[in-house]
């Protein structure tokens, strides 16, 4: 079964591509993508001066629709979901993981396809996302340390 898959993926690989995308088509596909939050975080006032957290980065499965308007103008929606750990710094450092959170960054992309009809399809594009934050949970640390807090 294997071979037969590579076979496959090879002779898909080797036919002729013409016209790769054109008006109407829609591409669905599957990747891989780093989530990596600006952690630029300001202290934690007015209880903790000197303190702030961390953000993890992750990296997650993304699911993205590219809808072509024309043969080289397109728009893309990229979905994915990630949790990320916040550890404490400063003079929270020592209660390690303070909370997680899970994020949901839908991005939608407009794309300028230089060369539709090439073999390599370079692409420039310009978006707007916006995250949504869900499931924030103090750790049992940072409750422990300060209280029942959001």
């Amino acid at each position: 079964m294997r071979r037969l898959l590579l076979l496959a993926g090879s002779a898909l690989a080797a036919l002729p591509t013409g016209a790769f995308a054109e008006a109407g088509d829609l591409l669905v596909r599957a990747r891989a993508v780093v989530i990596a939050p600006s952690d630029d975080a300001s202290d934690i006032l007015p209880g903790l001066p000197g303190s702030s957290v961390d953000v993890d980065d992750a990296i997650v499965p993304e699911l993205d629709f590219t809808y072509f308007i024309t043969d080289r103008i397109a728009a893309e929606l990229i979905l994915a979901t990630s949790n990320h750990d916040l550890s404490g710094t400063g003079g929270i450092e020592g209660l390690g993981d303070v909370a997680d959170v899970w994020v949901l960054p839908p991005t939608l992309t407009f794309q300028y396809h230089f060369l539709p009809d090439a073999t390599v399809r370079p692409y420039v594009g310009v978006g707007v996302n916006y995250t949504v934050f869900y499931n924030a949970e103090a750790s049992d640390s940072l409750v422990g340390a300060l209280g029942e807090t959001r």
